[in-house]
């Protein structure tokens, strides 16, 4: 997804369309020079390998292009004008779009563009949003080891050869005279050593002081407003937030507590849960409110709160008082 150097890749996406939909059965990279930028634009050249792709594939066989995909490393995950204009020139009016953006917790945020019913040639964003969590990395066989090099006596070489082994000759004694500066050298490096020697010894012997843990902060979640909203569904109780919100996305963990008359419940919600962004309940007794707080703990230690009500439908609400020619203030002059 991130590329080299966070460049974004294109590819057409090959299959064959069902009654019921489309069947993605493999991909063909679409070749991409980057004169233009980092992004997926397609330089002149491109356009031309993009030709002689696309007859290929028409006459490959039954696989026809469904669609094609481009990845916003850096970007949103809106549609730029080129990429339109590169939709509509080149693959069929049903055809589909497909753009890949990672997120910072290393999940890839999927967004489908299907052609608009309102706009000729246009593309429009279906629902929903797609999160694809990162595949497991596999864990690699250990390779083989080297094996060691035996090395055999001379004797034995020169049996397996059919050779007689020759004996070592006598080694040459030489005598050196003996050199009074070497021998000044020598004792001057051995108190060295003996001073290095009694120094380390000193500081294995000097008592270790407390070791101070230095713990960098890692930043809290921002303070975003997450849209807790509750409402009625039938016989359910609906809780909602904005599952996309920069709170969301910082939090290490959720959970939600609901106040019911007296009682606290408190429900631990996972990652997947928290990204959904809604949660559902049903109540055994209506007669009074409840109250749902929706807790955020980031990965420095603060927190994040925010709290809704989810009033009877049958509590009767208060009127709004109309307003009367008296509260009107008078006209300037």
């Amino acid at each position: 997804m991130n590329g080299v150097a966070c460049i974004g890749i294109g590819g057409l996406l090959l299959g064959r369309r069902e009654a019921d939909g489309v069947l993605v059965e493999g991909w063909k990279p679409v070749s991409c020079d980057h004169s233009r930028g980092p992004g997926f634009l397609l330089s002149e050249r491109d356009e031309a390998e993009l030709d002689a792709l696309l007859k290929d594939c028409s006459a490959a066989g039954p696989a026809e292009v469904l669609g094609w995909f481009v990845t916003h490393p850096k970007g949103s995950l809106e549609t730029t004008p080129e990429e339109q204009a590169w939709h509509s020139d080149h693959l069929a009016a049903n055809s589909f779009l497909m753009i890949v953006r990672p997120d910072r917790l290393g999940d890839a945020e999927v967004q489908v563009y299907l052609a608009s019913r309102e706009a000729d040639g246009g593309l429009s964003a279906a629902e929903p949003l797609l999160i694809v969590e990162p595949v497991a990395i596999a864990r690699r066989e250990p390779g083989p080891r080297r094996q060691k090099k035996v090395l055999e006596a001379p004797e034995v070489l020169a049996a397996l050869s059919g050779q007689q082994a020759q004996e070592p000759a006598a080694p040459v004694v030489q005598r050196r005279e003996k050199n009074p500066k070497a021998i000044w050298s020598l004792l001057a490096f051995s108190l060295v050593l003996l001073g290095l020697g009694g120094a380390g010894l000193l500081i294995l012997l000097r008592p270790p002081a407390p070791a101070t843990k230095v713990v960098q902060a890692k930043p809290d979640p921002p303070m975003e407003m997450m849209s807790l909203h509750a409402s009625h569904e039938g016989r359910e109780f609906v809780i909602s937030w904005n599952g996309l919100s920069a709170a969301v996305r910082y939090a290490s963990k959720a959970s939600l507590e609901l106040h019911n008359g007296g009682k606290v419940v408190v429900i631990p919600l996972s990652r997947k849960e928290l990204l959904a962004g809604e949660f559902r309940f049903r109540q055994k007794r209506r007669d009074h409110t409840v109250l749902a707080k929706l807790a955020l703990v980031g990965e420095g230690g603060g927190s994040f709160e925010e709290t809704t009500e989810i009033v009877d439908p049958e509590v009767p609400v208060a009127a709004v008082t109309g307003v009367t020619p008296e509260m009107v203030p008078p006209p300037a002059k």
